[in-house]
């Protein structure tokens, strides 16, 4: 998750081809750099070593990592895939399920507990499908590579070194998706050390198997990227004229113009909203052609959890139907 990736959203997870090295990631110069820099944060060099040897390149990382589903498909063809009726059905059972959960979430973080269970929905179908690879494996096989997000991987491996070592579990028994996203989530692992908590207070944050902490996590996520609490997500606008076009910008997900402004080039709104309400303008290719819609803030916080726009949407109409 940090962002262009989600686990479920970023293609099904399927088990791996693994090429097995001698002494795993540490034939790799770069190996002995991220020793000494989490040596320098206190844990133990010959530990992180350990770890690293046992380190094995996953082929369907190299194959997948290149192309997730939200950044190669149409609205038309993604919307399906997370909104349709099972998907809906499965979301109002797990409401049900964790409806004392989800309210303490809407009472104690002021977010929509509608969008916290669309996106659990979206990412892991409701955490039936959490992946399968090893999460060292999975970000160290783009880290330690020739790609031009090696660097990102790479610091997200240090970080999962570092989960590993506050969370004393054995970096090998944890497990995501192909990319290394994780949990009922799918936090990348700076997520995980930033935004995941310990909602029901076991002492632990485990976003594996405790719904709990995975709901709470998610909330937690969007607060701290300030949702507005009981603010608009999203709007369909009517366009007109001549102009509407000119102020079409998907590149921008922050509300950047007013509602009013919009209006002089030919938008408006499907129901009344305040002319100084900011907005960002957005278009996306539907079933049935260009559909125009106006994003506002909260809508620009789902984009934090998955910059993909057809992502957020996705959220945002999965949400309404619960």
């Amino acid at each position: 998750m940090k962002q262009w990736i989600a686990g479920l959203a970023g293609g099904v997870c399927l088990l791996s081809a693994q090429v097995v090295m001698a002494n795993g990631f540490l034939d790799d110069p770069r190996a002995e750099t991220l020793i000494e820099e989490l040596a320098e944060e206190g844990l133990d060099a010959d530990q992180v070593r350990d770890w690293l040897s046992r380190g094995e390149f996953l082929e369907s990382t190299r194959t997948n990592i290149a192309a997730p589903t939200e950044r190669t498909s149409t609205w038309a063809d993604y919307r399906p895939i997370f909104v349709n009726e099972l998907s809906i059905e499965r979301g109002r059972e797990f409401m049900e399920e964790h409806a004392e959960t989800l309210a303490r979430v809407e009472s104690e973080l002021g977010v929509d507990p509608r969008i916290v269970t669309a996106i659990i929905g979206v990412e892991t179908r409701y955490g039936r499908i959490t992946g399968n690879h090893a999460v060292m494996n999975a970000i160290g096989t783009t880290a330690f590579s020739d790609s031009p997000r090696s660097g990102y991987f790479m610091r997200e491996l240090k970080a999962f070194f570092r989960l590993v070592h506050e969370e004393g579990v054995d970096p090998m028994t944890l497990t995501g998706s192909y990319a290394g996203a994780m949990g009922v989530p799918q936090f990348m692992p700076s997520s995980f050390l930033a935004y995941a908590i310990d909602f029901d207070d076991d002492g632990r944050r485990d976003i594996w198997n405790n719904p709990v902490d995975a709901i709470g996590s998610v909330a937690n996520y969007l607060a701290a990227h300030r949702w507005e609490t009981g603010g608009p997500v999203a709007m369909r606008a009517h366009v007109d004229g001549d102009d509407f076009l000119d102020i079409v910008d998907n590149g921008q997900r922050r509300p950047h113009t007013t509602l009013g402004e919009t209006r002089q080039a030919g938008w408006s709104p499907v129901r009344p909203l305040e002319d100084g309400r900011e907005v960002s303008t957005l278009r996306l290719e539907g079933e049935h052609g260009a559909e125009f819609w106006y994003g506002f803030q909260n809508f620009y916080v789902i984009t934090r959890y998955n910059h993909s726009i057809s992502y957020a949407m996705a959220v945002y109409q999965l949400s309404r139907e619960f």
